[in-house]
C-alpha cells in the first residue's frame, strides 16, 4: 500500500456530531427567521396597498417602495436588521455541518478540504447578503436611494452566488454518497435533503435571472402587466433565495431527534431492579 493509499483511508475518524443546543439554534436561524422575513415582506406590501389603494391599483408597490412610504417600514427595517445577523449565524452553523462531516469521512485529504471549504462558502457568501439586508433596512428609498440600491444589488447578487455554492456543495456530498453507496445520512448531511437543496437552488437561480430580466424590461416597455409581474416575482424570488438555508432544517431536526433518542435510552433502566 502506498502513502497515497494510507492518506485515502485514515483510521476510523470520529463520527460527526453537533450538540442539541447548537442544532436548535441552527434550526431557528435558518427556518424560523426566513419564515419571519417572508411574513414581513408580504405584510408591508399589504399595509401599503391598504393605505394607498388608488396608487397601488395604478402601480403596485415594490417592497422597497412600501418600506419607504408606510410608517410600518421603520419597524420592518429593525426586524430585517436583526434577521440579517441571525441568518449569518445560521449560515455559520450550516457550514459547521459540512466541515464536521468532511472531518468524519474517510476521504483523501484534498477531497476533505474541498468539501470543508465548499461548506464554509455558505457562511462566507451570507455575510454580503446580510450586509445588503442591513443597508436596505437602514437606508430606505426615502433616506438615500443610492445606498438602498447598492444594498439591494449586494443582496440579490450575493444570494444568487450562494445558490451556486450550494449546488457545488450538494454535488460533492451526493458524489460521496454514490461512492459509499448509501442513501442514509453521510456524517451530518442527509442525501435526500441534499437533492432537494440542489433542485431548489437551480430553481432559485432561474427565478433570479427571470427577475433581473423583468427589472430591465420594465424600464424599456411601459406595461402595467409587465410591472405587476415584476413586483409579484420579487416576493417569490426572495423566498426562493432563502430556501436552500431553510431546507437544512431536515438535518437539524434529525440531529435533535438523535439527541432525544439518546437521552431517552440513557434514562431507560438497564434492569427491572434499577427501575424500582
Amino acid at each position: 500500500m502506498t502513502d497515497n493509499d494510507d492518506r485515502a483511508r485514515p483510521d476510523s475518524p470520529p463520527p460527526a456530531r453537533m450538540s442539541a443546543p447548537l442544532a436548535a439554534l441552527g434550526l431557528f436561524c435558518t427556518f424560523a427567521v426566513p419564515a419571519y422575513i417572508d411574513y414581513w415582506i408580504v405584510r408591508i406590501r399589504w399595509e401599503y396597498m391598504a393605505a394607498f389603494p388608488e396608487d397601488s391599483l395604478r402601480k403596485p408597490p415594490t417592497i422597497s417602495r412600501a418600506m419607504a412610504d408606510v410608517p410600518l417600514g421603520a419597524d420592518m427595517g429593525l426586524a430585517l436588521s436583526v434577521c440579517a445577523v441571525l441568518l449569518a449565524i445560521g449560515a455559520g452553523i450550516i457550514s459547521l455541518l459540512y466541515i464536521r462531516t468532511a472531518a468524519a469521512l474517510p476521504l483523501p485529504e484534498p477531497e476533505r478540504r474541498q468539501l470543508a471549504w465548499r461548506g464554509l462558502g455558505i457562511f462566507l457568501i451570507q455575510l454580503p447578503v446580510s450586509i445588503g439586508m442591513v443597508m436596505q433596512s437602514v437606508y430606505t428609498l426615502a433616506i438615500d436611494n443610492d445606498l438602498h440600491m447598492i444594498g439591494s444589488y449586494l443582496l440579490f447578487f450575493s444570494a444568487a452566488i450562494g445558490q451556486i455554492i450550494s449546488i457545488f456543495v450538494c454535488v460533492e456530498v451526493l458524489r460521496q454518497c454514490e461512492a459509499v453507496g448509501t442513501r442514509r445520512a453521510l456524517g451530518l448531511i442527509h442525501p435526500v435533503a441534499t437533492r432537494m437543496r440542489t433542485w431548489f437552488a437551480v430553481c432559485a437561480l432561474l427565478l433570479t435571472v427571470f427577475y433581473l430580466g423583468l427589472f430591465v424590461a420594465k424600464d424599456v416597455w411601459d406595461s402595467a402587466t409587465l410591472y405587476a409581474v415584476y413586483v409579484s416575482t420579487e416576493v417569490v424570488v426572495i423566498a426562493a433565495l432563502m430556501a436552500y438555508l431553510m431546507l437544512h432544517a431536515v438535518e437539524f431536526v434529525l440531529i435533535l431527534r438523535a439527541h432525544g433518542r439518546s437521552g431517552a435510552a440513557s434514562r431507560k433502566p438497564a434492569s427491572p431492579a434499577e427501575g424500582r
